[in-house]
């Protein structure tokens, strides 16, 4: 109610502090703001075919194992947090995000020991079969 109150005393406020404007010259002024409207608004529209046929806008990588609660979880770093799925009005689900960080922590701690071990390369490999040396003296 109080949005309309403003609305209209946002009306009478600039009726009474400007210049009446001739018909003529407010439909002017309505075309071409139509025009430009319309200019802007095709301009935007060709940018945006432009962007997705070009590939400027990327679709957004959903191969997070995390699930967006738990990586807002994760973010606020809470300790001892417990996620509930609700689904209408019933609860279908209690987690213990606690105990699958842990988890996680430990796979990924896991992840980094095997990444870390120096495996050879190809190259290496090539020049080990011929006999050479792969540290240069």
């Amino acid at each position: 109610m109080s949005l309309f109150r403003v609305r209209r005393w946002l009306r009478h406020f600039f009726r009474r502090h400007s210049p009446s404007i001739a018909t003529d010259t407010a439909r002017k002024y309505k075309l071409n703001l139509s025009y430009a409207y319309a200019f802007f608004a095709w301009n935007l529209f060709g940018y945006i075919l432009y962007k997705t046929y070009s590939g400027g806008f990327q679709k957004i990588d959903k191969s997070h194992e995390l699930s967006q609660a738990r990586e807002f979880a994760k973010l606020l770093k809470k300790e001892d947090v417990i996620m509930y799925r609700v689904e209408g009005l019933t609860p279908k689900g209690r987690f213990d995000l606690k105990q699958e960080f842990a988890e996680m922590k430990q796979r990924e701690i896991e992840n980094e020991f095997v990444n870390s071990i120096d495996m050879p390369e190809a190259h290496d490999e090539e020049l080990l079969e011929h006999g050479e040396s792969t540290h240069e003296e």
